[in-house]
């Protein structure tokens, strides 16, 4: 976790990992009002053309969980972006409108998704092959920690154990500092 988060003295205490380990309902990333208005002005700008020529622009979170992730992107964006949320797990006490569908059925029932946001994507499985398939979609983003079947799968989903890890041929793969710099997730928890 960055220095900023430290300083919060709410990393690595016992109380967060009992709220991020909770039975049934687990928490994998911490949303921040730093991390969410960071994200918010990183989709802005990537989904800025989409808002010039169409008005309107879409962005789906697959695996959403109970959709909190959604709600406060939702608060943070401005009205022309639809912020759409699915996962295949119903959640007893979803915090957003949440589609139950698998990933490949919600990216063929929403007609244009320009963007696809996957946070802390299920591990073993690679969801971004059918992502990518589908001609709207400008970009996605995962969020997690990388390079890791922990989240994801490794050769498919983080291009293999071979370095440097090459995103599938016509993607490019980069990091996005100024969003993942206020990210806080169980991974940075300790004890």
């Amino acid at each position: 976790a960055s220095d900023f988060f430290r300083r919060k003295k709410w990393i690595g205490t016992r109380p967060a990992l009992r709220f991020a380990n909770r039975k049934g309902a687990p928490v994998y990333e911490f949303y921040t009002k730093e991390f969410v208005r960071a994200l918010a002005r990183y989709v802005v700008r990537r989904l800025a053309p989409a808002l010039r020529s169409r008005g309107t622009a879409t962005l789906l979170e697959i695996g959403s969980g109970d959709g909190r992730l959604c709600l406060h992107l939702r608060h943070a964006l401005p009205p022309q972006i639809v912020v759409l949320a699915s996962d295949a797990v119903a959640h007893p006490e979803p915090a957003f409108p949440v589609t139950l569908a698998v990933h490949s059925d919600v990216l063929d029932a929403v007609e244009r998704p320009d963007l696809v946001l996957i946070c802390w994507h299920a591990p073993n499985q690679d969801f971004t092959a059918v992502v990518r398939d589908k001609e709207s979609v400008q970009e996605y983003l995962l969020l997690g920690p990388p390079d890791s079947s922990d989240v994801g799968h490794d050769a498919a989903t983080w291009g293999g154990p071979d370095e440097p890890r090459l995103p599938p041929r016509g993607w490019h793969r980069k990091a996005i500092p100024s969003v993942s710099r206020f990210m806080v997730s169980r991974a940075d928890l300790t004890g």
